[in-house]
């Protein structure tokens, strides 16, 4: 299934624009309909494994955009695309379409849960915050030194970075 999709981004790669970007073929969302909201993200972000996904924000800044891309490709009404943690994390609180859980339940969850670091609610040691996709200890992100989509952080190494030296307080929410 990766290697059928990755051959059909290549395929359309040329066509793709601004709201279309990355849109998921029907055979794909036929395939991905089996599965419960938060288990579909999971395997999305498994499938977009190096692409980049950030075109309105410089890829070091683009986890928001990538993380709210891949969410609207999966389904319109989760959200716009964004690219600020704090207007993300705002979404996600007012939003009927995200439920915040502890680390615990995003733990026993197959995958999927929505894993951030708010920018600017910590001690500035760490300058921006980040956003992925949680997928058992892994999380899926835009790399900002790659600059591609992959699952460069553990979520022991995220929370080390992000938490304990940058002092943010590190949240999960599931969409539903």
């Amino acid at each position: 299934m990766k290697l059928l999709y990755k051959l059909w981004l290549l395929w359309q790669s040329p066509r793709l624009g601004s709201d279309a970007f990355f849109p998921i073929p029907n055979f794909l969302k036929s395939h991905l309909s089996k599965y419960k909201l938060h288990e579909r993200v999971c395997i999305y972000a498994r499938l977009l494994d190096g692409v980049d996904m950030s075109m309105l924000t410089p890829d070091e800044y683009g986890c928001v955009e990538s993380v709210t891309r891949l969410l609207r490709n999966l389904d319109p009404t989760l959200t716009d695309v964004l690219t600020y943690t704090p207007y993300f994390v705002n979404h996600m609180e007012q939003s009927k379409r995200f439920i915040e859980i502890d680390e615990r339940l995003a733990k026993l969850f197959v995958g999927g849960a929505i894993v951030i670091a708010e920018t600017g609610t910590g001690n500035n040691k760490v300058s921006n915050g980040h956003v992925g996709v949680l997928d058992g200890d892994r999380v899926w992100s835009n790399h900002s030194y790659g600059k591609d989509w992959s699952e460069y952080w553990s979520l022991l190494a995220f929370k080390n970075h992000y938490e304990l030296k940058g002092g943010m307080k590190v949240r999960y929410f599931i969409p539903i």
